[in-house]
């Protein structure tokens, strides 16, 4: 990236340094950084997973299907933590 844009006035100006944005998000440096398995297996994600072990009663690891179940408890978990720090609550009404 080397451009900012100005919509309000159409004009483009330089940025102070250059970069590249290559879209790997957070968890993926971590992924390959800490050569982990897969997201769920990194620092970012793991301590979620591990909350969802110790809830259900199942480990990580074990059984291809509770995988896949402790992984989309983790996953929602996540979510919903950002949803409430954007004031998104749990509702029937609205975008609850």
């Amino acid at each position: 990236m080397q451009h900012a844009v100005d919509d309000e006035e159409n004009i483009l100006s330089d940025l102070p340094k250059k970069s590249i944005d290559t879209g790997s998000g957070l968890e993926r440096v971590a992924l390959v950084l800490q050569d982990a398995g897969n997201i769920f297996e990194a620092d970012v994600l793991r301590p979620l997973v591990e909350v969802a072990e110790r809830l259900t009663g199942h480990r990580y690891g074990a059984d291809d299907r509770d995988d896949v179940s402790l992984r989309v408890l983790a996953e929602h978990g996540r979510a919903t933590t950002f949803l409430m720090a954007d004031g998104v609550l749990p509702s029937n009404e609205g975008r609850g």
